[in-house]
């Protein structure tokens, strides 16, 4: 799979251009976070970057999630 991970900042007139290498094709799919200030935008673990843009915490969702993720598969 590839992936082309950025951060850029957003222009007065709202608009980001960013160059799509030719190996991705004519189609790619845009995903659009925003960068919290605690985000080393040099730090390329998605661990770290997923964990610091949580939106918020639920307790209920968690158990979910570790129950899902302690299961084990056959």
């Amino acid at each position: 799979m590839l992936a082309l991970r950025k951060f850029e900042t957003v222009g007065s007139n709202g608009k980001v251009q960013i160059d799509i290498p030719q190996e991705f094709g004519s189609r790619v799919e845009i995903l659009i976070l925003p960068v919290h200030d605690n985000v080393d935008s040099s730090d390329t673990s998605v661990d770290t970057y997923f964990l610091s843009n949580a939106f918020e915490d639920d307790s209920e969702e968690d158990a979910i999630w570790q129950k899902y993720i302690t299961e084990k598969k056959i």
